[in-house]
Parts: structure tokens; sequence; C-alpha cells
């Protein structure tokens, strides 16, 4: 009777549970799982640090609906790849991560790579997280990963399988390989929570719909498109949740951030999978205005009714939701006017930035930039944002535009720096016939300028435009106006990203005036290479900046990102 290792066992079970593609960095700890992995025809993308497999592991399914794994060595590997792991949890994506780890005979040895505990380390920050102790248990316990991943509300999970473990053998039919279904089912919302929901809103005059990423990850874009159009709501949407709606469609209207801008006041608010929060003005009514009827639908109870209570509480998915009010039969006023007025709010950033679109002062403004970049965005494009200026600029320019779910990748709640590349190595990954465009802050595209050699490895003709303005943008304007001076915000002007694209074998391009902007992006989408478009901006505070650094009081303590204090 044919043996096998636990390598194979694990690669059998990821098979059947439908996960065919793994984002790492190689190890001795892990050599049979990519081993069995590149056997079996799995994709394979390694990467030159761990934290970038976690994030394209994270993003995989974001853009294209189905799971990957996240495969690491042990010791450092498992160390660099938490921040990634501690991202997916707060942003709640369901990611598989599983680790190597020293031989459980070595305990207590000062071994290489080993006497910490990995499992504990992330036990924390997981949905999900154990060791397997024998080969016969890898099988069992990473289908109650792949579980825990989709069981409620979603996550990562973390499954260490010690080196000797993998690699024992055991006899082949001693092993049950089955799917790690079933899934828990996707719960609807009760009849009575319907029939409230949908009675709120038909009466409502000026009723919006605010989706994030758990409606994104239940997938009902289609089911969102067709209730939006039935009972002539807009929908606004967090950055995590772009293009849900297509911009192109008349119901869609950009990110909170228009909502917030404008003065439309609306009275019953709908919100899908879209947790109060940072994106949601946290405790202020910036975005839920104080008298709204709320309904909110979520798979967590926990998030229901944080910092404002919600009118119709709704525990379920997203999509069993709508299609629930989708199976009712409502008589739907007409809104035309209120659409009209929601699909003007993203005119804000026209007025008061408009300006910049002929601005011929060197450096470049951020906002004419971005607005040049977003020219090219199409129904085959995925845009990943980076940075904290950055981020903001690219976020208005672009909102308008996304072409479908998942066409839109950009940093969550935990607010680190440095992901685009992994986001970015995901999406062109899954979307090996679209354009994939990064906009990055020279400060984040910092920490992981290797990963160009990743993308001309695996041939992913990745195009990265980074805002040059020679400092950490957000933290710089912080300082300004904290009045302490400057501490270790300013970068020097003799980093050549561009160059360094140019050495991992892609394509450079140094850009100082909007007339170089576009024929530098044409040659780089031309050269069907990775690329790097080095752009020098002028330091502007954006306005997810400006926001962040509002005063309520001559006498406030401004603090960056969060309520300011009140000086006693």
């Amino acid at each position: 009777m044919a043996k096998i290792h636990g390598g194979e066992i694990l690669v059998r079970v990821l098979r059947a549970a439908q996960i065919d593609t793994l984002f790492g960095l190689e190890g001795g700890h892990i050599d049979l799982i990519i081993h069995a992995a590149r056997d079996a025809g799995f994709r394979q993308v390694d990467v030159r640090h761990e934290a970038v497999a976690g994030y394209a592991a994270d993003a995989y399914i974001r853009t294209s609906g189905k799971p990957a794994a996240c495969v690491t060595t042990a010791g450092p590997g498992f160390a660099n790849v938490i921040t990634a792991i501690v991202s997916s949890y707060l942003d709640r994506i369901p990611v598989l991560h599983v680790a190597g780890a020293v031989p459980l005979g070595e305990a207590e040895t000062n071994a290489l790579q080993g006497d910490f505990d990995q499992v504990a380390m992330v036990r924390p920050v997981t949905r999900w997280a154990e060791r397997a102790t024998s080969v016969e248990m890898i099988a069992p316990l990473a289908r109650a990963a792949i579980r825990a991943m989709f069981a409620g509300a979603p996550g990562p999970a973390f499954l260490e399988i010690p080196i000797d473990v993998l690699f024992s053998e055991i006899e082949e039919d001693a092993v049950e390989i089955t799917s790690p279904a079933p899934v828990p089912a996707r719960p609807a919302p009760g009849p009575a929570e319907l029939g409230d929901a949908l009675s709120l809103l038909a009466n409502a005059r000026r009723p919006a719909i605010l989706a994030g990423s758990g409606a994104l990850l239940a997938r009902c874009s289609e089911q969102l498109r067709q209730f939006a159009e039935q009972a002539s709501i807009p929908v606004f949407t967090n950055i995590k949740a772009l293009g849900i709606l297509p911009g192109k469609h008349p119901l869609a209207c950009g990110s909170f951030t228009n909502l917030a801008r404008s003065s439309l006041e609306p009275d019953v608010l709908l919100i899908l999978g879209a947790r109060n929060g940072m994106y949601m003005g946290g405790p202020t009514h910036a975005v839920i205005p104080a008298d709204a009827g709320i309904i909110h639908v979520d798979t967590d109870s926990r998030e229901i009714g944080r910092m404002h209570p919600a009118d119709v509480p709704i525990v379920a998915d997203c999509r069993e939701t709508l299609s629930a009010m989708l199976g009712e039969e409502i008589v739907w006023p007409e809104r035309a006017d209120w659409i009209a007025r929601a699909q003007a709010a993203g005119d804000w950033h026209r007025d008061q930035y408009g300006h910049a679109l002929a601005d011929e002062e060197l450096p470049l403004h951020p906002y004419r930039v971005a607005s040049m970049i977003a020219e090219y965005i199409d129904d085959r494009t995925v845009i990943v944002q980076d940075g904290g200026d950055t981020g903001g600029w690219a976020e208005i320019n672009v909102s308008e535009k996304i072409p479908g779910p998942g066409k839109h990748l950009a940093i969550g709640y935990l607010g680190n720096l440095g992901m685009h590349q992994g986001f970015a190595i995901a999406a062109q990954c899954a979307h090996p016939d679209h354009k994939v465009i990064c906009l990055t802050g020279d400060g984040a595209a910092g920490f992981q300028l290797q990963e160009f050699d990743t993308m001309v490895r695996h041939n992913l003709p990745i195009i990265t435009i980074v805002f040059n303005n020679l400092a950490w943008g957000m933290s710089y304007e912080f300082q300004i106006r904290q009045e302490h001076g400057l501490s270790w915000v300013e970068l020097e002007d003799n980093l050549r990203y561009d160059l360094v694209c140019e050495a991992c074998g892609g394509h450079g391009e140094f850009v100082q005036t909007a007339a170089e902007l576009k024929p530098a992006f044409e040659r780089a989408l031309a050269s069907a290479r990775p690329a790097c478009i080095n752009v020098m901006c002028r330091s502007v505070a954006s306005p997810k900046t400006e926001a962040f650094m509002q005063a309520e009081g001559v006498d406030d303590i401004i603090l960056p990102y969060y309520q300011n204090l009140k000086r006693r």
C-alpha cells in the first residue's frame, strides 16, 4: 500500500475545499507542502517577504471570491506574516495560514527557529488556531480551519504543522480526504425584521444604502443592483466595497466620503455589511445623521448597534437579505429628485480641487496626477491604493469609475502601509487579462520594493505609480499643524523607485511634469512588464488628512486620526 506524507495530505484537503492558489516564501519546514502543491498543479506565487504573501492571500478572495492559502516557514517566516494576519482579522477576511514549526520532539532545546508558541501568538487575532501533533491530525484540523474561516464573522485561521509531523508518512487509505463542507448556511432575515425594514424604506423620503466589505464578501452585487433599481435608492460604499455597484451605474454615488461631505441628510439608512467605525465617521454623525432610521444587516451581532443603535437589527447574510427583499411585493415611491441630489454628492472634490487640473506649478499637484491616472480605468482594470495622503487623493478620483466588485483594493482598519504590492500581485494573478494599477505614496512604496522582482519572475505586468513628495505625507501635514517642528517625516530626494524596478527587470519612468505623465503611462503599458512610474508631487494635505485634523474648539489638543482632546 502506498504511503503519503503530511504535505500531500494537506494539499488534498485544500483541493477538496477548492483552494488551488498558494502564496508564500520557501523554508525547509514547508518544503513538502510546496512540492505537493506543485505536483497537484496549484498556482504558487513565491514572494520576497512573508508579509506580502499574507497580504496577497487576503486580497485574493476580495478580488476573485475564491480563498487562497498563505504558507510560511517557522520562526521568522511566521513572525513576518503576523501583520497580515492581524489585518485580515480586523477586516474580517477569510484566509488560511499554514506555518511550519520545529519538531515536537525538540521542545525546550533552543532549536533553530523554535522555543516560542506560534499558536498562542496568533490565537487572539484569528478565528481558529491549532497545532497538528500527528500526521493523522492534519486532514481533520485543516478541514476545521477552513470551516472556521467562514463561520459567523469571517476571518483568518491558522494551522501549525511541525516539521516532523509534516515529513511523517501514513498509509494512503488511512487518510479521509473530504470537503470541509458543510460551510455554515447563509443566515436569512426573519419575516418580522424583513417587514419592518421594508416598511421603513418604503416610507422614507431620502433613503440610502451603505455597503461595506460584508456585502462584498457575500457576493451580492447583482442582488444589490436589482434592489437599488427596484426601490430607487442610491448606494454609497466604504473604500473596501467600491465597485460592488459599478461606478458608472446611475445609483452608484461613490464612497462614504461623498456622503460625509454633502448636505444630503438621509432619513433612512440600509447598512449592508459595513461596520460603524472610522469609515462611517465613528461616534460622530458625519455619515449617519442623528435622526436617521437605521436598518443594519450583518452576520456578526456584535457589530449591530455599535455607536449608533439600529432601529431594525438584522443578523443575516447580505445576499440573503437582499434576495428576501426582492421577493416582496412593494409599491415604491418615485425618488428622481433625491437620486439626482445623491449623484451630485461627488461633485464636492471637483468644486474644491478642480483648479489643480490646470495647475502647471511644479512639483505636480497630487489631485491632478490621480485624476489623469483615473482616465485609464476601464472595465478591465483593478485599482490598488496605498499610502496616507496618496490614498486620500486616489479615493476621490477613482471611486466613481471602479468597474465592478473586487476591482478596488485598499488598506483597512489596521491602517498598515505597504500592502499594495501583495494586493496587486493577487489581483493580477486573479485577473490576468486586466490592467492592475497601483497608486501609492513614496513612504508606503519603500516597505516592499523588492517585490518588483516577484512581479518580474511571475510575469505580472502591474503598473505602480509612486506619488513622490519626499515625505511621509500625512504625518508631515500632522506635524506642521501640531507646531512642534518636523521629526522623521522628511525623505531624501535621491531614491529613484523607477530605477529599482528597472534593476529588477521591469520598466521604469521618471515624471516631473504633467505633459510627461500620460506618455510615461502609455510606455509602461506597452512594455507588458511590471512598471514603476515615479511622479514628483507636491506635498498637499488630502481631504482625508484635513478631516482628521479638524478642530472643534480653539482649545482642542489635535490628535491625528482620532477624536481631539479637550485642554484641561
